[in-house]
């Protein structure tokens, strides 16, 4: 219901969104499904005020390169041995001969994993429209206890990586370490002394540099290299700052270039999926409603690059990128709430656009696909 509620329907709002989602989290806080794991002694626990860093064993050399593909997603999945089709495959593995009991154990940890992407997208659309999120119990790391999607398959004997690859730093367990990194910077604490917050920023920006580190030998997912490093700084830099300036708001012009050369990859890619609605390759907008918050997302961050740096005309390109998912998706899924808040974007971003002495972006028809002309 959570993520229907997030989806481009026509009743959709972020009222009703809003209240899915915390019912989701008081449902899941309830049944105390983030704590499942607490007594197991391979799982990585958080503690209240501090950065979520996961500890690894003493002596772990990380391996050059990954070897996650080839395993069965699913109980019932055959194994995949195609790279481009894993590459587009987000479930991480399932033993086959499992009991039901473990089944289940598994079933409730990617439950409450999922739960969270829900809540960092609601997050992360706060934190690029500049609105306070709400106080989701999913969103403080210190409540998982927890093992990562598909952590409990590879610490099995018979499914160690032979590369030596740790399970905390499988392609699943790294996505779901950038989101609790993402939301500890996401979450205001006001009783932090400044030492406080100096501490857990540079606990953060180490724990991400790991995530990054572990990132870059992955080889099994397209979408490894879109990390987050540009947003965790800004937001840190945003949450954390006092009076004093001990952490100043700006934003890195390299981490900003580098996060806008992953999201134009991001951009082409979707660009080609427009390109191709009616068909199969077309399904990653067509099947996938609850995108055109991400998009309005994005488009909200490039205008905020170029507002802090009006030299970042690329920010600008990319906004009008992006425009064309999401007039694609309002399109496909009409929803008054969101056709709103794009026609609130494309008014800005034609603003910055004749400022910086671009080209505005193209008007909505032109950036639908042949298939909404015939």
């Amino acid at each position: 219901m959570a993520l229907f509620e997030s989806s481009a329907h026509p009743l959709y709002s972020p009222e009703r969104a809003n209240n899915a989602l915390q019912l989701l989290d008081r449902i899941i806080h309830v049944l105390s499904l983030t704590s499942i794991d607490h007594d197991n002694p391979n799982v990585s626990s958080f503690q209240p005020r501090l950065a979520p860093v996961v500890d690894m064993p003493n002596g772990y050399q990380r391996p050059l390169r990954c070897s996650c593909i080839g395993y069965p997603s699913s109980p019932s999945s055959p194994l995949v041995q195609d790279h481009l089709a894993q590459s587009y495959s987000f479930n991480p593995p399932w033993d086959l001969q499992w009991p039901e009991t473990e089944i289940r154990k598994e079933e409730c940890r990617r439950l409450c994993w999922c739960a969270l992407t829900l809540v960092s997208n609601h997050t992360a659309y706060c934190s690029a429209f500049h609105t306070e999120p709400m106080e989701l119990t999913l969103a403080d790391p210190s409540n998982f206890s927890l093992l990562f999607p598909g952590e409990a398959y590879e610490r099995m004997p018979a499914h160690h990586q032979a590369s030596g690859q740790s399970p905390k730093e499988s392609i699943w367990a790294l996505y779901c370490r950038s989101m609790l990194l993402w939301n500890s910077c996401v979450r205001r604490d006001e009783a932090l002394s400044t030492d406080e917050r100096a501490n857990f920023a540079i606990d953060v920006f180490q724990e991400t540099r790991e995530v990054q580190d572990a990132l870059n030998m992955h080889v099994c997912n397209l979408d490894t290299g879109l990390i987050t490093r540009m947003a965790i700084t800004y937001e840190l830099r945003r949450r954390l700052q006092d009076g004093s300036d001990v952490v100043p708001v700006t934003v890195d012009r390299r981490q900003a270039e580098e996060w806008l050369f992953y999201q134009e990859q991001v951009a082409t890619r979707v660009k080609e999926s427009v390109l191709q609605l009616g068909e199969a390759e077309g399904h990653v907008l067509a099947c996938r409603p609850f995108l055109a918050t991400w998009f309005s997302s994005q488009v909200a961050i490039c205008l905020s690059l170029w507002d802090y740096n009006r030299s970042l005309h690329r920010a600008l390109e990319l906004a009008k990128a992006f425009l064309v998912p999401l007039d694609v998706l309002n399109a496909l899924w009409p929803c008054p709430a969101q056709a709103s808040n794009r026609d609130e974007l494309r008014r800005k971003l034609e603003i910055a656009c004749t400022s910086a002495h671009l080209h505005p972006p193209p008007p909505i028809e032109a950036n639908l696909p042949p298939i909404f002309h015939r």
